[in-house]
């Protein structure tokens, strides 16, 4: 596949080096900003297609009918784990979203996933992260409007599925559920707001009722050994279902299926993807003396550290 089958596509798309920086001596202005709002014309596309070893940057969003794609990227090493094991997620979860899917394997051995959906002008997103080194990384990630993403046939760049000039357009739901799948690899917990508060309430226990130590000790062991699932489901919760890894998927109150949570991917830790399933918030990580603080006593976690010795025996 050559570069005019994409321009036959109508995609817009431009030219980029191996260090994925645009050529700008070859774009007006010297900018590729341009092609956001406009394709490139067939001579600006035959010029570029003479050029040896040339990489394209796809642009993503409304200008190439709403493409989008999901970079996993290999900075730790793992792309190839986490790929596997999203791809054995979703051919089991529904096998019709992997076969609209295009499929390629970046110079880094990373992995794109592209498709096109109908939900409007949407932006990029960090989807999981990880640590490396002690810091923060950004390990998958959306790459949407007014953002460009290398693809096949650039250099080094494997089409493993299909190729993106039969881009495949996903639904609302299906994208939601791939979206919804990319958010369970997060390794990074989300700091939340109350966090400092219940330190600061602990260590103001008086010893009239539980010293510091005791209930530090025992907030240690339910976090460990509660049964969560009995919490979550008193409060409306249902399991959706357990992948083959032990993984588990939640299905919010009010909601008959869909994912809006996972629990596992992190050792003992409830992660919320969901915007509608409060108390939690979206894109966050729960303990499970989090979760019965807040579906038990509405969050109210003074209260829940004063009562946690008599509701113990109930909830483990």
């Amino acid at each position: 596949m050559d570069i005019i089958t994409l321009y036959k596509a109508n995609l817009s798309f431009i030219p980029v080096a191996k260090d994925k920086r645009p050529i700008s001596y070859l774009l007006p202005n010297y900018s590729w900003r341009e092609y956001i709002y406009r394709r490139p014309t067939l001579d600006e596309v035959s010029l570029w297609n003479n050029i040896p070893d040339i990489y394209i940057g796809l642009i993503c969003g409304s200008i190439s009918g709403n493409v989008e794609v999901i970079d996993i990227d290999n900075h730790g090493g793992n792309a190839s784990e986490i790929y596997k094991d999203l791809i054995w997620q979703l051919q089991d979860r529904d096998i019709n979203i992997y076969n609209k899917l295009v499929i390629e394997m970046t110079q880094s051995g990373g992995y794109h996933l592209i498709y096109k959906h109908n939900t409007g002008i949407v932006g990029s997103k960090k989807l999981a992260r990880q640590f490396i080194n002690d810091k923060t990384d950004t390990m998958i990630e959306t790459r949407g409007e007014k953002a460009y993403a290398i693809v096949h046939p650039s250099p080094n760049y494997k089409a493993l599925k299909d190729d993106v000039s039969t881009i495949q357009t996903l639904n609302d739901n299906e994208r939601l559920l791939l979206i919804r799948l990319c958010e369970g690899f997060n390794k990074v917990e989300k700091r939340r707001p109350f966090s400092s508060t219940l330190a600061r309430k602990i260590s103001k226990q008086s010893s009239a009722d539980v010293d510091t130590r005791s209930l530090k000790e025992i907030i240690d062991f339910v976090n460990q050994y509660m049964d969560y699932a009995s919490v979550l489901r008193r409060a409306g919760w249902h399991l959706d279902r357990v992948d083959w890894n032990g993984q588990e998927y939640w299905t919010r109150p009010g909601k008959s299926y869909g994912i809006s949570a996972s629990y596992g991917y992190l050792p003992n830790k409830f992660f919320v993807f969901s915007s509608n399933a409060d108390p939690f918030e979206p894109n966050t990580y729960y303990s499970h003396f989090d979760i019965y603080a807040l579906l038990q006593y509405n969050g109210d976690y003074e209260k829940a550290c004063k009562n946690i010795r008599n509701d113990l025996l109930k909830i483990t």
